[in-house]
Formats: C-alpha cells, structure tokens, sequence
C-alpha cells in the first residue's frame, strides 16, 4: 500500500475544522460543574479559590465547593448585566494576576498554598482595582459559603430563630427549572 502525502490546502482545511469544532465545544468539555451564567474557566477559578480560603473541614469537600459554586452562580444569573460584567472582570483578574507576582502559572493551576499566597498579596496590593477584585471575590464565597447549613455547626450557629423551613423563590424555582433542562 503507497502512502499519499496530505496536500497543503486540505492539511489547512482540516486544522482549521478541528480547531474550529473544539472552539465550538471546548466550553461544555470536562465541565466539573453545571452552570447557567459562569464558564467552565469561571467555576476553576472560583473552585480553586475556595479550595484557598476555606477552613481544613470543607476545602477538601468537593461536593460541597460544588454546592457553593452552583449557588454562586445562580446568584450572579439575576444580577443587573454591569455588575455580572464586573465579576467577569474581576474574576478574570484573579485568574492572572499570579504572572504579576512572578508565578509560571494562572490562579485556577496553583497549588492551595500558592493560591492563598496569591490571595493575600491581591487583597494588600497597591492597585485598588486588584484590592476589589480579591475582596468581591472572597466576600462572595464566603457569603455563599457560610449561608449553608454545612457550616453552621463548626462556627457553633443554631440556624436562624424559628427555624422556619426554606421557602424557594420563584427566581429560585426559574433557575432549578433552567438547570433541569
């Protein structure tokens, strides 16, 4: 059997489909979590900066970092479009703000110790931009995070008085409803 070699156009064509068709699907490949509003690289980021700031008991709980991040972004998805532009901003400012500190890598790559490193070093930096991306992001999470119940019991809260049970919104019901389809 003679081998033919590949011709130059058709070499080219094919590249460019493939790339093209991982263009295409490259948001929905490997996707850790589902979201409605935050991207596949979105939910790293947020992953990897929860896995940073955490306590012991819950940065190793993947299921419950997977909770915080589909509450965080159902949170983001009724939001007003300039205040979900500026998480988008500052989110990504996250992810690369570690080339500035001289790390070979970005944010959602690091290791839980560097990631923490980079965290204290955003939120006392001299940039007020970087200053506001690390707090929004970490007040977000941890807003997100101490609102479930999971935790209650290590920062010794009862719960709210009354214990009255949780009635879901209907913006809630929507977002659940979105996810189911």
């Amino acid at each position: 059997m003679k081998s033919q070699p590949i011709k130059r156009k058709k070499f080219l064509l094919g590249s460019l489909g493939a790339l093209g068709v991982y263009f295409v699907f490259s948001p929905f490949v490997g996707r850790t979590v589902r979201t409605l509003f935050l991207s596949k690289n979105q939910s790293e980021v947020l992953l990897a900066y929860l896995s940073a700031i955490l306590p012991q008991t819950f940065s190793g709980n993947d299921a419950h970092k997977k909770i915080v991040i589909q509450r965080i972004d159902e949170e983001l998805y009724f939001v007003n479009e300039s205040i979900q532009s500026e998480f988008y901003s500052g989110i990504l400012l996250v992810e690369f703000y570690p080339w500035l500190l001289g790390y070979w890598s970005s944010f959602s790559k690091l290791d839980t110790r560097d990631a923490l490193e980079c965290i204290e070093n955003g939120l006392k930096s001299g940039s007020l931009s970087v200053r506001a991306a690390f707090s929004s992001v970490r007040m977000l999470c941890y807003l997100i995070h101490y609102g479930q119940k999971e935790p209650w019991k290590d920062i010794k809260y009862d719960g709210p008085f009354g214990s009255f049970p949780q009635k879901i919104s209907e913006s809630r019901a929507y977002y659940k409803k979105q996810m189911e389809s």
